[in-house]
């Protein structure tokens, strides 16, 4: 039995509404929770979940006959169990289940009996109930000894849940042992039919004031995208619960006054919020109408979901938790006499096949079975018979029989993998042993991760501890490779190059003069030019003058060029002469490298004596703020260091390397590239900025120079695979660049749809997916060559050598392998802070808490990430582009890759904007492929097919591109107002289109009672249920002389895609829908099993 409801209200209610004596059993009328079982064996026939089953092990002398007559009885004495099956009204049915009797050949006792017990109840429980041939219970016995028996009750759940064959099996023993009444059961399933309707408005009422404003779906980490359709499949995995836990639970549960449910329900809430990072859970509590004293030994269909609603703040503290977990089960317990149906019909859900209705995940406490049945000369010994099915996402499922508990997950495998649940089930009794320590602390504490698998999160993954030159300078060893190479190019281009004795020359003379006017340790200098030999010249300048390099970049737009040289207060702004004129006014003193150079040339070219180390500035690049303003960060040379260390030793240069030289100056990355092949003696080509608009000419060059080595962003990738596709024929970018054997992604993400098209395009080629930030640096790499088939994701892998990846929640703990957290990252790669903002700083560089090392810190990416159970690390895009709309959680890039796949979308953003009612929605803004404009009211319907409802945006924006940050990304900031207006306001009725159309709206037309169904109305906004939709099914079966699923209406709910769909499968040849084959093929076993037994012909002794 569930939960226990103590409403002596409802018992007295119900009491009245009993009669106090019967003459004859009515035909009872169906209840809200048969006419919703009717419905999904339309949708889903012969479906496992329809159906229940029981079992019981009979030792001793058994009489079939009278076993036999013991179900006779116990049949007679419940109206239900003769209920018939199909539309209103229903009829009662006199046919008794006749009991089948079944022997093995394999010895009793032996492991191969065993097996075959297995297979015998698997198929009979697995057969599908015959509907039109009642009744809907089937009665089975297989001999195993003349003193061991198996019984196996198999019924639909149009007429029985699984405690009503437990009660059954009771009945069935009290009519052996002579014990059980005469006459029918008292009350009916009538009379509780009846008790059911007369109370329904009030609680409705209660019910949507307590639900108002909640999440629809609750939604954990899982191994598999959500199908369309849920196939209702279920696993379980047992949760082993030691007898000294439970006691320490239940001594928790008396110093709280609560029940034992309340504290199992805390620890499984606790696990919900963690996993999902959601504060307001849903969760369905399994319930019963047998919980009411009048119905307590009622048979039929009286399992009831109701809904638990648990606000949990993310500082909560356990009592608190505690406390809501034990008002919400006794606030559902005192309004449990609603059915879910009536509660689904009234709130109206989102409606999708994907995912359970209003909640996805279940707890289900109840009183466990007996384990004995006493029966005359025999004794039943009753088991649980698992269909593998399941309703939910998730199940927590505790049998207590008052001494001991046994709990089980039950989980649907078409979403999570056997390991994940492991982890998960590790995690809850992780949980419950924090909890019942009982040291009142916040609830998004309590222990959820064992010992080895914290040590593995937080130690073992990020044991990166790798040699990098601490000691040295960047400046040293430019110093040393132009010792050891001086006449080899360091710089490479169209117009000039220079040796590394040259470069080393140049530089050591601008840095005397840059001693000489100023310039000392970590004294900030501005250099802005474009990409040219000048530019090596000055940032080595500035490293051997102890100096700091500010990258300004002069094609940047002037407002952002003047907020740079604000805000870095630079005393000193290299530049060349042709850029004097696009500068904004500024007070920096200018040198002009090309106007100045006789000067500069007169310094000596010895090298001056650099104050500067490793743990000195090196640069400040600026990047994006969220105000728009950009801020600077302070970027040590440790950092780089560390980066070009590890990127020489695992994936080192060879002879004959040339490395191109194109990131824009103020790019994160364009100083390792500036830096990383100069420092080891590759020369890099300097790559015209106007190249980069020509994807043939930056080819061309990329070729003559014989590059083997290049970072892009992976649009720029995209550009060059596109310019070299030729129809039916390879792509010819490999032939082109035979030499360029590494490819370096990084600054957005990689699709793997990019990945997978290179690794065609390029086979062999090196592509290295790089993550980091202007704070962070490069922090993790992956290989894409090594993308498995299932992957959704391009990984971004592990950290590099000396830095550390933490993702964790909001409370700042690790969260588990498979969960989404945020990404802080930590060690080498750790800029110093941000320019001029020290609050700033200390917000987002905190204190390391995993290191002992003094002043360990980790930066707070705002990146969301989640583990892989081998420990790569998927990046899931940033936090703030994580929204809530109508208690729904959206990841808004994923929204743009799907809009993105649309044939006729070049690229495409989505942002969270107030409508034109000032409620948030989602506006997308999109880039079409051709000139001529993209009818925008095509995409929303376009995407309805592909996503639920609540993640399609409601307004739709063209532009000619979208708007850039300097750094290549999508500028969110600068998208215009979203145009409200609707896509393409429809015609108030288009009239059905062809012969296929006119036939279903003309059903709709009469089966809904509407005046006119046009070509695009839909099914449900017209009025149309679930009920009313099998009797269209019905219809438009007969009239189209073929099988229609339900399923498939419910999927195209419009006249227009309901009649497009049964037109592309016309001409197909007329086969059974894959539920009803499913069906048949177990109908099938069941035949086989009756052969077997009239061939066998055997029945145990009476």
């Amino acid at each position: 039995m569930s939960c226990q409801v103590n409403d002596a209200a409802c018992w007295e209610q119900a009491a009245r509404l009993l009669p106090t004596r019967h003459h004859e059993c009515p035909i009872p009328r169906r209840t809200p929770a048969q006419e919703r079982i009717w419905f999904l064996e339309q949708a889903y026939p012969g479906h496992a979940r329809l159906r229940v089953a029981s079992g019981a092990r009979i030792v001793g002398p058994l009489c079939t006959h009278a076993l036999q007559n013991a179900i006779d009885r116990v049949f007679a004495r419940h109206d239900v169990l003769r209920s018939s099956f199909g539309a209103p009204p229903q009829t009662l049915s006199a046919t008794r289940p006749e009991l089948t009797v079944d022997s093995l050949s394999e010895a009793p006792g032996s492991a191969a009996q065993a097996l075959a017990c297995q297979r015998w109840i698997a198929v009979n429980a697995g057969t599908p109930q015959d509907l039109g041939q009642p009744p809907l219970l089937r009665a089975h016995l297989l001999r195993l000894a003349d003193t061991e028996h198996l019984l196996l009750l198999c019924a639909h759940r149009y007429i029985c849940d699984e405690e009503a064959l437990d009660l059954l099996l009771g009945e069935i023993a009290n009519s052996l042992d002579g014990s059980l009444p005469d006459g029918p059961s008292i009350p009916t399933f009538a009379d509780f039919v009846a008790w059911q309707e007369a109370q329904q408005t009030t609680l409705l009422t209660h019910w949507r004031e307590r639900l108002v404003g909640a999440t629809e779906v609750l939604e954990l980490p899982t191994d598999r995208a959500r199908p369309a359709i849920q196939g209702h499949q279920g696993a379980s995995l047992p949760l082993p619960l030691p007898g000294p836990l439970v006691d320490r639970l239940r001594a928790l549960a008396a110093r709280h006054a609560l029940d034992l449910p309340g504290v199992f329900l805390a620890a499984f809430a606790a696990l919900l919020q963690r996993y999902s990072g959601q504060n307001d859970l849903v969760i369905g509590l399994r319930s019963s109408y047998r919980a009411q004293a009048p119905f307590s030994r009622l048979v039929g269909p009286l399992d009831n979901i109701l809904v638990l609603r648990l606000p949990i703040s993310a500082d909560a503290g356990t009592d608190t938790l505690l406390q809501r977990c034990g008002e919400a089960l006794a606030d559902a317990r005192a309004h449990a006499g609603l059915p879910f149906e009536r509660l689904i019909e009234a709130l109206q859900p989102s409606r999708t096949l994907g995912y359970a209705p209003i909640c996805q995940m279940l707890f289900d406490y109840r009183t466990a079975s007996a384990a004995t049945l006493p029966a005359g000369a025999v004794t039943l010994h009753p088991f649980a018979v698992d269909l593998g099915s399941a309703d939910h996402d998730l199940s927590l499922r505790v049998d207590d029989d008052g001494d001991h508990l046994v709990a089980r997950l039950i989980y649907d495998p078409a979403l999570f993998d056997e390991t994940t649940l492991q982890r998960i089930a590790g995690h809850y009794l992780n949980l419950l042993d924090d909890l019942a320590a009982d040291t009142r602390k916040p609830a998004a504490t309590l222990h959820l991760l064992g010992d080895s698998e914290w040590r593995q999160l937080v130690d073992e993954w990020n044991a990166t501890d790798g040699d990098y030159p601490a000691d040295s300078s960047l400046a040293r060893l430019f110093e040393i490779q132009a010792d050891r190479s001086p006449d080899a190019p360091a710089i490479l281009g169209v117009d000039t190059g220079l040796s590394y004795r040259e470069l080393d020359q140049r530089s050591s003379q601008l840095a005397h003069h840059l001693r000489q006017i100023g310039v000392g340790h970590e004294t900030l200098v501005g250099v802005s030019m474009e990409r040219s030999p000048e530019l090596f010249v000055s940032v080595l300048a500035i490293l051997k003058a102890g100096g700091c390099y500010v990258p300004i970049d002069p094609g940047y737009p002037r407002q952002r060029v003047s907020a740079m040289l604000e805000d870095s207060a630079v005393a000193l702004l290299l530049t060349k002469t042709r850029w004097l004129a696009v500068l904004p006014p500024h007070h920096a003193e200018v040198l002009c490298l090309d106007r100045d150079w006789p000067a500069i040339a007169r310094q000596a070219s010895t090298r001056p004596l650099s104050p500067a180390g490793a743990a000195s500035l090196c640069y400040v690049v600026f990047t994006s703020g969220s105000t728009g303003r950009p801020k600077g960060v302070l970027v040590e040379q440790r950092q780089l260091l560390n980066r070009l260390a590890w990127m020489w030793r695992e994936y080192p240069f060879v002879a004959g390397d040339v490395s191109a030289c194109k990131t824009a100056l103020n790019f994160v990355d364009s100083l390792w590239e500036l830096l990383g092949p100069l420092l080891h003696g590759v020369p890099s080509v300097l790559i015209p900025q106007q190249a980069l608009l020509d994807p043939q000419n930056l080819v061309a060059l990329l070729a003559e120079y014989r590059v083997t080595r290049m970072m892009l962003v992976p649009s720029l990738l995209r550009m060059l695979l596109d310019a070299h596709e030729v129809s039916n024929a390879p792509n010819q970018l490999a032939a082109r660049l035979p030499l360029l054997r590494e490819w370096c992604i990084g600054g957005e993400p990689l699709s793997t749809e990019l990945a997978r098209r290179f690794a065609r395009a390029l086979p062999g080629r090196l592509l290295l997916n790089l993550y980091g930030l202007s704070e962070a640096f490069d922090a993790c790499f992956f290989d894409a060559g090594q993308l498995a088939d299932r992957d959704t994701l391009v990984p971004i892998g592990r950290p590099l050598a000396n830095v550390q990846a933490y993702i964790l929640d909001a409370h700042r703990q690790p969260v588990p392998v498979g969960v989404i957290g945020e990404l802080y990252v930590g060690g080498a790669g750790l800029a110093r802070g941000y320019l001029g903002s020290p609050e700033l700083s200390t917000e987002k560089f905190i204190p390391n808490p995993f290191r002992k090392e003094a002043g360990a810190r980790i930066y707070r990416t705002g990146d969301l990430a989640r583990y892989r159970a081998n420990g790569l690390i998927d990046y899931l895009g940033r936090s703030d582009h994580q929204v809530k709309i109508r208690g729904f959680r959206i990841e808004t890039d994923d929204v743009g890759s799907v809009l993105c796949s649309h044939p006729d979308i070049l690229e495409a953003v989505i942002v969270a904007r107030p409508d034109a009612h000032g409620e948030l929605a989602l506006a997308a803004y999109y880039v079409a492929r051709t000139a001529s404009a993209l009818a925008a009211g095509t995409l929303q319907p376009w995407l309805r097919e592909r996503l639920p409802e609540y993640m399609v945006p409601s307004s739709y924006t063209a532009l000619a591109a979208l708007p850039l940050t300097p750094s290549g990304k999508v500028d969110r900031l600068s998208l215009p107002a979203p145009d409200n207006r609707p896509p393409a306001p429809a015609a108030p009725y288009l009239s059905p289109d062809d012969a296929t159309e006119q036939a279903i709206a003309a059903i709709w037309q009469a089966v809904l009672m509407v005046e006119r169904v046009g070509s695009t109305d839909n099914f449900f906004e017209l009025g149309g249920t679930s009920l009313r939709m099998v009797e269209v099914n019905r219809r438009l079966c007969e009239h189209l002389h073929r099988a229609i699923p339900v399923l498939q209406m419910y999927q195209y709910p419009t006249v227009q895609s309901l009649a497009r769909s049964l037109n592309a499968a016309s001409g197909l040849s007329p086969a059974s829908p894959p539920a009803i084959q499913a069906g048949r093929d177990r109908a099938v076993q069941r035949r086989e099993m009756q052969n077997r037994r009239q061939t066998a012909g055997r029945r145990s002794p009476s």
